[in-house]
């Protein structure tokens, strides 16, 4: 009789782990997501033809899975992508500068990585400096549409500026002088003439001083239901990366300053 007592409470606690683990592996199933993602192909930081789709994509998809998410990363204009997020089609906004206007609207994630942005500027204009942007005011300015350079920069209504869909476009109308000037990150800069037909024939100097040193953020619509715990997370998954060295090393790996 005792023997089969033993058994019975035996079978009892080995029932009981069983539906533990059952009810366990429900909840992570629940809790994990894969999240949608949209951005614009920015090459050197992310785009569809560099590998991991670039160095921030791979950060931001490390970071999820750290916390037990999955990503699904897609490609449009940034204009398209930011509506696209904002109506709700995606779950996160992935690489935006801050601005004050997108954060009535959109949730921040943690500072990811900090972009140098440069005023770029023909070098037969023999301007290499300035104090200030109505020093500038002579000068016609190539701009991306929907982008956020600086606060300065962007409320300078005084500047003359051309906004169009991608920085090479810019850089084109450089070389056939249809405008002065562009403003972008230094290292899309570079890579665009790098990897365009104009290197070795459009010559270009950064004015100093930069024009700002934008941070980059993942993020969330605030009409998503659970703009918050996405947010959330990514953040815990940032600093995960960041504690062991994984972040770091993707950094290394894409050829970035590990620094920033």
């Amino acid at each position: 009789m005792r023997s089969y007592v033993k058994a019975e409470r035996l079978a009892g606690r080995v029932s009981w782990s069983f539906l533990f683990v059952i009810l366990l592996g429900m909840c992570l199933r629940v809790s994990a997501k894969e999240i949608k993602m949209v951005t614009v192909d920015w090459a050197p930081y992310y785009s569809q033809s560099l590998p991991q789709k670039g160095v921030i994509s791979e950060i931001v998809d490390e970071a999820f899975k750290r916390v037990g998410h999955t990503t699904q990363l897609e490609f449009l204009p940034w204009e398209r992508a930011m509506r696209s997020a904002l109506r709700g089609d995606y779950d996160v906004l992935m690489g935006a500068y801050y601005s004050e206007m997108r954060e009535v609207k959109l949730e921040y994630s943690d500072p990811m990585y900090e972009v140098e942005v440069g005023i770029i500027a023909r070098k037969d204009l023999e301007v290499t400096h300035y104090k200030k942007l109505e020093d500038l005011t002579s000068y016609r300015f190539g701009i991306g549409l929907g982008w956020v350079n600086s606060p300065e920069f962007d409320t300078a209504h005084f500047l003359r500026k051309e906004a169009v869909s991608r920085p090479i476009l810019n850089l084109r109308k450089m070389e056939k002088r249809h405008i002065d000037m562009t403003v972008m990150s230094t290292k899309v800069f570079e890579y665009e003439l790098a990897q365009s037909e104009l290197e070795g024939k459009l010559e270009t100097v950064v004015l100093q001083p930069l024009l700002a040193k934008n941070p980059l953020y993942v993020c969330v619509p605030r009409i998503h239901p659970k703009s918050h715990s996405i947010i959330a997370d990514f953040n815990r998954g940032l600093r995960l990366l960041k504690k062991d060295g994984s972040y770091a090393k993707i950094l290394k790996k894409h050829g970035f300053d590990t620094e920033h």
